[in-house]
């Protein structure tokens, strides 16, 4: 008996005997704010308190119709609605909601959080491990094209679909963010099944699979039949969901229609009962509604006419003029919006009287629009709010045109070791990331610029073949950490902008053991580094292509000057110039930048420091002779 038979008959016939809310509970246009953690099993923070009357009355008040909250569990086990108080908290948040006129969107994220663990869930002994097409078994992550992986990973959603037969609950999501880039896997389930179909042998070593099909040419078939697989374990769940109860509604984010992770939500998770949301994250960086954006909305609709299409605002993204002219035409134009995170909106104690009138005015201004929306649309009236492209707090980048530069496929050199080191810049830069596939690609980001240029940063990490594994933004002030799995091993390029003409600048911290920060080239792109006392003195190291001439060259602008320092050589001023030098025969040249300190000449100041190779040298800097890229 299959996991869906033996798990959801009885649910279905609990769902017939149960006294379920014989209706679909969202509202046709959605205006929500997203909380990230409400733990079931927290009984320590007083929800009455610090969600119902902190978050859920404010909403009201403003004209929002639903609120998000992702139920996660705070020891990293799994929630357990069986457990009366468990349930009981869910229910406070769901009826809380119901009386407000909001309804609940109980968003989960995979369980458990860190992965495959047999060690700590003996249960994951008998849930196949991720087998890479080099035959490499990633022991901490599932193979998740199994009906039974994705029913125990998704399990909260399930157990919070049980609880909407009783509570009002209108929709139960699924966040997969962590999930999208992971790539096919060659586990035994998933081998033999495709054994059969083409008559290979099913007892092939786990190691041997990825590099037998290789030979046999069918490496991109592999791949593709293994996202049809997947897309089955997704209807099949979706159907689950639906036998539990066929009027709530499946959401998805971050959903990205045509990505293979997302796009079996995208098809397979609306009913005529029961309409999917389809959370899109595509005005999260600053942007506003666009017609792309408009045009995914009928790509989207398109996969399923019972999608709705929910856009998604950072509120510190955008100025509370720009707001409430998005936030009413997003109401107008697609099925509603919601907002990362609720908690930029509810300025803390320490907060200082900017930051609370900047909130006051945000909350004006979405409660204006949502007012104004509902009441035309009601009355279908044209619209009474101009459309007014937004003004960008988030620095922008073409998106397109950095996905089509081709990404340099680097070699590592080295160990690997060497300690990790924030590197300050400025402008557009990139950087050059090795990752293995079943590994991480792991950063973080420090908006160093802060109120003097509040100018959100952009950054976007593509895969080797250019397509986008993560595009979000770091609010002024803020330091952010980020990881994602790596789907295949190769050379990852991430991306970073703090607005062009001198706007923010931000440091960046890689923890992969190997990366590269590309020299200045001709056309002024990398290389560039902005002082910051507290980050300084920095050293890159600069290596060889070949024996012939090889040169580094440190530069600043006018009236700056800098230290430089190569190897064990004399410290030598730079003021308003630059100096060259030279690799030395023995490949690797240690260069160190440092304050000028006392020795700064009158009139002059620290700020841009540009570092630049000419002839043999390779254009990659690195931060330990370890830790190296190279062609």
């Amino acid at each position: 008996m299959g996991w869906q038979t033996a798990l959801f008959i009885p649910l279905l016939c609990l769902s017939f005997a149960a006294a379920s809310i014989a209706e679909n509970l969202l509202p046709e246009k959605i205006a929500s704010m997203y909380t990230g953690w409400v733990a079931p099993d927290d009984p320590e923070r007083d929800l009455q308190a610090d969600l119902v009357e902190k978050m859920l009355d404010p909403l009201a008040e403003a004209h929002f119709t639903a609120f998000y909250a992702k139920f996660q569990d705070a020891r990293d086990i799994g929630i357990d609605l069986s457990d009366p108080e468990q349930k009981a908290r869910v229910k406070l948040v769901a009826d809380a909601c119901a009386e407000r006129g909001l309804a609940l969107v109980a968003y989960t994220y995979h369980h458990p959080h860190h992965g495959r663990n047999p060690e700590r869930f003996p249960e994951h002994e008998a849930m196949p491990a991720l087998v890479l097409a080099s035959g490499e078994t990633v022991e901490d992550r599932f193979a998740l094209a199994n009906d039974d992986v994705w029913a125990y990973v998704a399990g909260e959603a399930l157990e919070l679909a049980r609880a909407s037969l009783e509570v009002p609950i209108a929709a139960v999501g699924i966040d997969i963010e962590v999930y999208m880039g992971s790539p096919a896997s060659y586990d035994d389930a998933a081998w033999a099944d495709f054994a059969a179909e083409r008559g290979f042998d099913s007892k092939l070593p786990a190691a041997e699979r990825g590099p037998f099909v290789a030979e046999q040419g069918l490496s991109d078939a592999y791949v593709e039949w293994y996202f049809q697989r997947w897309d089955g374990v997704v209807q099949r769940w979706c159907e689950a969901i639906h036998a539990i109860n066929p009027d709530l509604s499946i959401a998805i984010m971050p959903a990205h229609h045509t990505h293979r992770m997302t796009r079996p939500f995208c098809v397979h998770a609306g009913t005529e009962r029961a309409p999917a949301i389809i959370d899109n994250w595509g005005m999260y960086n600053g942007s506003g509604l666009t017609d792309a954006l408009l045009a995914q909305q009928d790509e989207v609709k398109a996969l399923n006419p019972h999608n709705r299409f929910v856009l998604w605002f950072r509120p510190d993204s955008y100025r509370p003029e720009d707001i409430g002219v998005q936030a009413y035409h997003a109401l107008l134009k697609t099925d509603g919006y919601c907002n990362w995170h609720i908690g930029m909106m509810l300025p803390g104690e320490e907060a200082d009287a900017a930051e609370r009138e900047a909130a006051a005015a945000r909350w004006a201004a979405y409660s204006e629009a949502n007012e104004t929306a509902l009441a035309d649309l009601a009355a279908g009236r044209e619209p009474t709010v101009p459309f007014v492209p937004v003004k960008p707090m988030v620095a922008q980048m073409d998106i397109g045109a950095l996905r089509a530069q081709a990404i340099p496929q680097l070699t590592p050199a080295g160990d690997g070791t060497g300690e990790d080191r924030w590197i300050p810049t400025r402008e557009l830069q990139r950087f050059f990331i090795h990752a293995e596939a079943g590994g991480q690609i792991s950063v973080g980001l420090w908006h160093l610029a802060g109120a003097a240029r509040p100018l959100a940063l952009q950054y976007l990490l593509l895969r080797p073949n250019g397509e986008v594994l993560r595009n979000e933004a770091v609010s002024p002030g803020a330091t952010e950490e980020f990881t994602v799995d790596a789907p295949e091993t190769g050379t990852y390029a991430l991306w970073i902008t703090g607005g062009a003409g001198g706007q923010a600048w931000y440091a960046v911290n890689v923890h992969n053991a190997r990366f590269a920060f590309p020299a200045l080239d001709e056309e002024g792109m990398g290389g560039q580094l902005f002082f910051v006392e507290r980050l300084f003195p920095l050293t890159f190291y600069v290596s060889r292509s070949s024996a012939a001439a090889a040169r580094a060259i440190v530069e600043t602008s006018g009236n700056q000057s800098i230290i430089a320092q190569a190897g064990d050589d004399d410290p030598v001023a730079i003021d308003a110039g630059e100096r060259a030098f030279d690799l030395p025969e023995a490949d690797i040249l240690r260069l160190t930048l440092s304050d000028p300190g006392e020795q700064l000449p009158d009139g002059f100041y620290v700020q841009y420091v540009g570092l630049r190779v000419e002839g043999a040298a390779v254009p990659y800097l690195a931060i330990s002779p370890e830790r190296r890229l190279l062609p």
